[in-house]
């Protein structure tokens, strides 16, 4: 059980973890980051988040947030591979309807792994509902383990850094000592007599026009019809 200072005024689902991370503390990250990875819809990268947030506070350490997450997130996915290898598409056309995946997603799923190989384990990792089903799907797929494992840990190891990164904030803990923007006064400059100042250079125009991405945004058209509040936002008290 964590006691110290708990981050105040947490939004959302982060404030509804917060009984789970404060009696749990590093089993709750390395626990439901796991589970979420083999397909179960909970929280598991939002408990991530907040774990990060509170190592920021210092309750928690964030380099041993981010192992235990990245052990949690590649053992997740292990055991989701091995149901849908040795469980086959059977078994996920059965029960798929639990995680989300009915016939035309697995089909969808499936192709885009056929397609992209194991790049696409990397991408999954990053989208939500394929996070969750990005192991079995691989294991019904027919990808060979060693690549799977391998594309699996890069992908667990990118995704834990961002959401450590998201989260982690470390806390001032002498806070007279930082004053507040607005209380530094601009000293105007005084042109020196005979010297012309140089022209300010305007500011480059913003980029327009940026392309989308050309894999992500058509992976996520596997699960467009599942409403986003229904993956991943069941609290565990």
């Amino acid at each position: 059980m964590i006691a110290a200072a708990t981050p105040q005024h947490l939004p959302g689902v982060l404030h509804s973890l917060e009984p789970t991370l404060n009696h749990h503390g590093y089993l709750a990250v390395v626990g439901l980051v796991l589970v979420e990875d083999f397909g179960v819809p909970v929280p598991g990268e939002t408990v991530l988040i907040l774990a990060a947030v509170y190592a920021g506070a210092g309750r928690l350490n964030v380099m041993l947030v981010a192992l235990l997450g990245f052990l949690g997130a590649v053992a997740g996915d292990n055991i989701g591979f091995a149901i849908g290898h040795f469980g086959g598409r059977p078994l996920l056309e059965r029960y798929g309807r639990y995680i989300f995946l009915n016939r035309e997603r697995i089909d969808r799923a499936t192709g885009f792994f056929a397609r992209y190989g194991g790049w696409i384990i990397i991408v999954a990792r990053f989208i939500e509902g394929l996070r969750q089903a990005n192991g079995i799907i691989a294991g019904v797929s027919g990808i060979h383990w060693a690549k799977f494992l391998l594309f699996n840990s890069i992908g667990a190891a990118l995704w834990v850094a961002c959401a450590t990164h998201n989260g982690w904030d470390p806390i001032e803990i002498d806070a007279s000592q930082k004053k507040p923007a607005s209380a530094a006064t601009p000293v105007p400059a005084t042109p020196t007599p005979g010297i012309v100042p140089a022209p300010t250079a305007e500011p480059p125009a913003p980029v327009s026009n940026i392309p989308p991405p050309l894999i992500s945004g058509t992976i996520e058209s596997i699960f467009a019809d599942v409403p986003s509040s229904s993956i991943g936002n069941i609290s565990v008290r």
